[in-house]
């Protein structure tokens, strides 16, 4: 397909967040794609991480971005921080990563009914660790439920009306683990 110079410039000069965000749309739903593909891999314990340089600050960037429209239409908050100390290149599988805090990112607005969400990136109790948080004002987990959500087919408690509204469980949350 052939896009001409002047539609080129017209989608640069309104909309690069837009263009920007279905780029990354595609990059993330790609990544979902393979990431099902791998899941035989996983259940096996062979699946193969990735260690490919990428830039942190833009894995973050690139997630609020994606993730700021469910967040205006809720009228809530999203905003990210990363920690300067950080170094500006890291290496890992980055693919992974993004899934997984577009997971934390996702559910973190689902929950969030008035206030916001932040992704953090800051350097870990290690100096080779960076630590990785979603934040939110959400209505958040009792201990108990904490430590069962992430088994198999497990749900927190119920007298949460969000959590029974959305259903949230285990099969949102075991990838993260």
């Amino acid at each position: 397909m052939k896009v001409s110079k002047r539609t080129r410039s017209t989608c640069k000069s309104r909309s690069p967040p837009y263009a920007n965000a279905a780029k990354t749309s595609g990059e993330t739903l790609l990544s979902l794609i393979e990431e099902i593909l791998d899941f035989s891999k996983i259940e096996a314990g062979k699946l193969d991480l990735e260690a490919r340089p990428f830039t942190v600050t833009t894995l973050v960037e690139e997630t609020v971005e994606l993730m700021a429209p469910r967040a205006q239409t809720k009228g809530i908050e999203i905003a990210s921080y990363v920690d300067e100390r950080l170094p500006l290149q890291l290496i890992g599988d980055v693919a992974r990563l993004r899934q997984v805090l577009l997971n934390l990112v996702s559910n973190a607005i689902k929950f969030t009914e008035k206030g916001g969400v932040a992704v953090i990136a800051e350097q870990g109790d290690d100096e080779n660790e960076v630590r990785f948080e979603v934040r939110d004002s959400g209505i958040g987990l009792k201990d108990e439920d904490i430590a069962r959500i992430f088994l198999d087919f497990e749900q927190a408690d119920g007298s949460y009306p969000e959590i029974r509204r959305h259903r949230i469980g285990a099969c949102d949350l075991q990838a993260q683990r």
